[in-house]
């Protein structure tokens, strides 16, 4: 029997979030479509009253839309990329600027509203 190629394990920084662990260390994060939560056991999207999301945190949905860039949690220095809800985390501003959620990418910090700050 063969293992198989990718892992897929629940994303412990986002309960309606997955990754797929491949080899080489190739890690691809997703976010569950609309409302769905990560119900670990049978890795698959699925309604929230069907999942337990025991310790792992529920920041909503990061990826508002199926794609473009969107806030990361607790840092408005970064934000994250989404595509076809596949995510890109922990994407840095260049230094001085802070991420700008209305503008969907980095600006001056006097022109973005960070509660982190």
């Amino acid at each position: 029997m063969h293992e198989p190629l990718c892992r897929v394990l629940p994303d412990n920084s986002n309960c309606g979030g997955y990754r797929v662990i491949c080899p080489e260390g190739v890690v691809v994060n997703f976010d569950c479509p609309g409302d769905l939560k990560f119900r670990a056991g049978k890795k698959i999207c699925d309604l929230p009253q069907n999942v337990d999301c025991g310790r792992r945190l529920d920041h909503g949905k990061l990826c508002q839309k199926p794609s473009g860039n969107f806030p990361e949690p607790g840092d408005c220095s970064t934000f994250l990329s989404c595509d076809g809800y596949m995510i890109q985390r922990g994407r840095l501003c260049p230094p001085g600027l802070l991420f700008n959620p209305k503008a969907g990418a980095c600006d001056w910090p006097d022109k973005v509203d960070c509660p982190y700050r």
